[in-house]
């Protein structure tokens, strides 16, 4: 863990994240597609969007076994390979069955190696630089989803079939992982040797996962209704505004580690705070560019949060037991994303307010409610450091 590395091999590590929350990067082929397929039901169409994350979190649950069998490196491969075939697939295709079912594999793929892109940072680093790494994963994953939607716009426009060429990328990824990276002998490794064990910190942030992004993804999916029910100008402006909120992400992944050297233990708490008035504003927002600043607070914040989540979870985690724990926070992070919509509508039909705004509220609230849940462990810990 302590020998030194280079700029490439930490390149390599961080750029196997590209390609992790890229399954909605064909979202704007959807139109598309139904009419390629107008006996097929709109819903259907849709869900080739969403369809990677089932099998998505299948994997992650069985990438700590897979990695026990076969080693850290070759799951990596495994997941990039299957990526590459399950993403490219629909580019040979006018069979809806097949191109249906090579979403899966491709959310499989990506599952194999979701929670080893983070727990393969902890094996090779350590103190302040594996913290800002964490960080980098963070951003690696804001921009590939980032580059990876633009370029699929651009290819959809000359044929819907060539906005699945995107996932053309897994193929350089897979060879320079293959050249560049060895397989480890850290924590990742171990889980051969070790029995694999879940302690109840990692239940904890894996609901602080859950909690965190059931809350974020309310802004994917009330945001545009907000601006309908405020019938703001410039309406068209909300796409730029969202593409500002996963930029600001990406920056504040590159600067987690800065962040983190200042604040330490504090992060989630500062991140937290700002996060919690940025949604209470954004529910008040009357104006687009209002809600552009208030997304863009929101974006640099959840990637204060969540780097800090996964860096305590690796710290937390049994010896030996560092991937299965990462897999239990992927799939909290996962499910929270899949039941955001659910549990929106579950507090409108409680409440009696189906609005955008009172939605956001809520998220406000819960972002609140998290941010004193952690700021409270984190007493708890300094606390408990003291008196030892």
């Amino acid at each position: 863990m302590t020998k030194k590395r280079g700029f490439l091999f930490k390149l390599t590590l961080l750029s196997i994240s590209l390609l992790l929350t890229s399954a909605n990067a064909i979202s704007m082929t959807i139109p598309m597609i139904q009419a390629n397929f107008p006996d097929i039901s709109q819903t259907t169409i849709e869900s080739l969007v969403t369809v990677p994350s089932f099998t998505m979190m299948i994997f992650v649950l069985l990438s700590g076994f897979i990695s026990s069998k076969i080693g850290s490196k070759k799951t990596v491969m495994l997941g990039l390979l299957l990526s590459l075939v399950g993403g490219v697939f629909p580019l040979f295709t006018q069979n809806f069955t097949l191109i249906y079912l090579s979403r899966f594999i491709f959310g499989a793929g990506l599952g194999c190696y979701n929670s080893l892109a983070v727990s393969l940072i902890n094996d090779f680093y350590e103190g302040d630089e594996k913290q800002a790494l964490i960080g980098f994963q963070s951003a690696a994953q804001s921009i590939g989803s980032s580059f990876a939607t633009f370029l699929a716009g651009i290819l959809a426009t000359v044929n819907w079939h060539y906005a699945f060429a995107v996932y053309l990328l897994a193929l350089p990824l897979l060879i320079l992982f293959q050249f560049v990276v060895p397989e480890t002998q850290g924590a990742s490794q171990q889980t051969k040797k070790t029995k694999q064990q879940i302690n109840l910190p990692t239940f904890f942030y894996a609901a602080g996962l859950f909690a965190l992004l059931a809350m974020v993804m309310v802004v994917f999916t009330k945001v545009g209704s907000l601006v309908s029910e405020q019938q703001m100008a410039h309406a068209n402006f909300l796409g730029t505004a969202l593409s500002l909120m996963t930029l600001a992400g990406f920056i504040s992944g590159l600067v987690y580690g800065k962040f983190f050297q200042i604040f330490r233990q504090f992060t989630p708490v500062v991140g937290g705070g700002v996060a919690t008035i940025s949604f209470f504003l954004l529910s008040m927002a009357t104006n687009i560019y209002a809600v552009t600043s208030y997304l863009v607070l929101i974006g640099f914040c959840l990637s204060l949060f969540i780097p800090y989540i996964f860096g305590a979870l690796l710290g937390a985690a049994p010896k030996g037991s560092e991937t299965l724990a990462v897999s239990v926070g992927m799939v909290g992070s996962n499910l929270g994303s899949f039941s955001s919509p659910y549990i929106s509508s579950f507090f409108a039909r409680i409440f009696g307010n189906t609005t955008a705004s009172f939605a956001l509220g809520i998220a406000g609230a819960g972002f609140l409610m998290l941010t004193v849940i952690f700021f409270v462990d984190i007493l708890r810990k300094r606390k408990q450091v003291a008196n030892n």
